[in-house]
Order: C-alpha cells, then structure tokens, then sequence
C-alpha cells in the first residue's frame, strides 16, 4: 500500500521482541533479504561506507594467514574487534584491493578464495580500509574543538549484526533469487550508478556463476 501510494519506506537496524532471547537486533541486511524475496526486485544495492567488498592483498597478507589460521573460524567469531584495529592501524590502502566480482552458486554461497574468506569473516579488511579512509578525509581538513558527545561519534563504529561479511552473505542468497546485487559506498556518483542498473568502477557486483 505504501509503494501504491508512490511512497518510498526507509528501514533500518532496529532492536526487536525476539520469541527466543526476549530481544535481538534486526540486521537492515535481513530486512532486505526478506523484502527481496516478497518484492522480487530487479536489483538489490547495498551501501556502506566503503566502495565494496575488499580484501588485503596476498603480499601483505602472508603474515597475517598463518594468524588466521590459529583463530577458530566459527562464524559467532565475525565481528570486528578493537585487536583487528590495532593490528591494522599501520597499513595503508594501496595494501588492500577491491573484490570487482563476487561468484555465487545456486544455494546462494558466496564462492570466495580461502584466505579472503577467513579475513571477511573476522572483519581484518573492511575496518582498515574504512579506519584509513575516514583519516585521510580528516587530513584534509582543519582540526576544530569537539565536544565530548562529538568525540564519541567520531569513534570507530561497529556492526554488531554481522558487518561486511553479514552483507556478503546475504548478497548472495539475493543474487541466487536472481536479483543483480552491488554493494558500493553510499552517498557517492557510484552509490547512484549502481541504482540506476549501470556498471560502476568502485563496486562489488555479485554474479551467478553460470553467467
């Protein structure tokens, strides 16, 4: 009724009654999925505040594998930490490269190189690249005063449902629907090519494989 009505809703994350736990989050990601599944949409975007889905380039990242692999890959373990931080503070982001495809077979699983996969799932990557990011922006500027409320917004933030690899996830359970998936950085002439069905340089554009 409100699509009929030329109305466009904006969802977002939100805390919800949970028949399970009492009260969970909503993941945005979730709402899309759903939404694509009832709606069948052409094309499902998602924005962030990176170009796409990234991941550290192999030189770089031979160090770091052989720390991966000591981790328990369970996927509770997802989240981004303040270590991942820390661990990254001192890259820079010609470091990392940007995933132009991501292949999907027909359940809707991503089809991703290994060590891409283990940095996805612990969030190494996509908060270097947004912390590296948000710095040179603010090199760019002058430094003014921050209140404390200000100080506390400006602190990296992070996605408690999931993150990147959340999105990756359910990007391509939409892609197997077939809808055309991109997830791009919101608020750019990409995030606006990308809705408008056309192919953009900084963007993840997820494939079916038998394209």
């Amino acid at each position: 009724r409100i699509l009929q009505n030329g109305m466009i809703p904006v969802t977002h994350e939100d805390m919800v009654f949970d028949d399970t736990r009492g009260c969970s989050i909503l993941s945005s990601d979730t709402i899309l999925e759903h939404l694509t599944a009832i709606l069948a949409p052409q094309r499902a975007i998602f924005w962030t505040n990176v170009d796409g889905v990234y991941e550290r380039k192999l030189a770089v990242s031979s160090n770091d594998e052989k720390k991966n692999n000591d981790h328990d890959h369970d996927d509770h373990t997802n989240n981004a930490t303040a270590t991942d931080v820390d661990a990254n503070s001192n890259v820079n982001e010609s470091e990392y490269q940007l995933m132009k495809q991501v292949y999907v077979n027909a359940k809707g699983i991503p089809q991703l190189p290994t060590l891409a996969l283990q940095q996805l799932k612990h969030g190494h990557v996509t908060t270097s690249i947004s912390l590296i990011q948000d710095h040179s922006k603010s090199e760019k500027k002058e430094p003014q005063p921050q209140s404390d409320e200000q100080k506390g917004r400006s602190l990296p933030k992070f996605d408690n449902t999931g993150s990147m690899w959340s999105k990756v996830q359910v990007a391509s359970r939409c892609c197997a629907m077939g809808c055309d998936v991109t997830i791009t950085k919101g608020g750019t002439r990409d995030a606006v090519l990308a809705l408008c069905g056309r192919l953009t340089e900084n963007a993840t554009v997820f494939v079916p494989e038998h394209h």
